[in-house]
């Protein structure tokens, strides 16, 4: 089929190690990692040193108090203090002294004296949190490996606003100059190509064996205009309402998300690209995934598979 060499003729497998990314992919994608990576340094340089206490609850009950660097140490560094597993296993952590319930990413930043509550993937009281964190995740690393694989220029728009409970996650993103192809016609043609999904999917393995943190930082919104400065689509994005934001980055990767994410890149399990939609002259990539700590069957997995394939309207699982 004509259709699928175009489309593989823009994207390069996951198992080579060469990039046939254009080079102006790749600049923008250096540029956005320099400008974090700089904001990152000035925000730690600005700080004067100030100890405050943080007292952690495990999910095994245990609670330790610890003496900490105030707006330098991460929760992550907090858990380490207790043990390496906890530090590993953590999904996210939960704000104690609030008024209501605050989540943040492991890798945030210490705020003050806190007590903070460590939740994992089997926390039974808190999971609609784990939850939503964990398919945000998934969008974003959606999003990453859409990025990273096509040769063309990716412009990244916006995770879609998916309900976990759906049973999937999407990207939407505008690829450029597919051979001349309108998107339209290619994607209905793609819509069951499975093998060209499934090379997609293989790019995730390279994150995980990685064991890549998730790293936030809070930004103006005026930083984040530098940070994606060549995407429109990031630009408009930007309400003048939102003074600060978090931007995530993820070895090379860097994006914004509307709450926090996980901890790394391991404690995602199963994941597979499952469909290619055209919309509003825009491509939406749809995904499906499992935590790691979460195991199934390839009977199960497969089912969990067929049904993010679905249209909406026939949606249900």
């Amino acid at each position: 089929m004509l259709c699928r060499a175009i489309f593989r003729s823009h994207i390069y497998h996951a198992t080579t190690r060469v990039s046939y990314n254009t080079t102006r992919n790749l600049d923008y994608r250096r540029r956005r990692l320099e400008v974090f990576d700089a904001e990152k340094k000035r925000q730690l340089q600005n700080i004067s040193v100030k100890k405050v206490c943080i007292k952690v609850f495990g999910n095994d009950g245990e609670s330790k108090v610890l003496l900490m660097n105030d707006g330098i140490s991460s929760y992550f560094d907090c858990m380490r203090h207790m043990s390496r597993l906890k530090a590993e296993r953590t999904a996210l952590v939960r704000l104690l002294n609030k008024s209501e319930d605050a989540f943040f990413s492991v890798h945030d930043r210490i705020n003050g004296d806190s007590e903070i509550e460590l939740l994992g993937f089997n926390n039974m009281i808190y999971y609609d949190y784990v939850n939503k964190a964990y398919w945000r995740t998934c969008a974003y690393i959606l999003g990453a490996i859409i990025e990273n694989s096509f040769r063309n220029q990716v412009h990244l728009i916006r995770p879609e606003s998916l309900d976990y409970k759906s049973g999937r996650f999407a990207y939407r993103v505008e690829i450029e100059d597919l051979n001349g192809w309108k998107a339209s016609q290619l994607v209905n043609q793609l819509v069951f190509l499975k093998d060209d999904l499934a090379v997609l999917s293989l790019c995730i393995s390279e994150f995980i064996s990685r064991k890549l943190p998730f790293e936030s930082l809070r930004v103006t919104r005026q930083v984040a205009a530098i940070i994606f400065r060549d995407n429109k689509w990031k630009i408009e994005s930007l309400e003048e309402e939102d003074e600060e934001l978090f931007v995530f980055k993820l070895g090379n990767h860097v994006d914004i998300c509307d709450g926090p994410l996980i901890n790394n890149s391991s404690q995602i399990g199963k994941f597979a690209v499952t469909k290619v939609d055209y919309e509003e002259s825009c491509l939406c990539f749809y995904g499906v995934s499992l935590p790691a700590e979460q195991k199934c069957t390839s009977y199960t997995w497969d089912l969990l598979v067929a049904a993010s394939r679905q249209s909406e309207e026939n949606y249900g699982i």
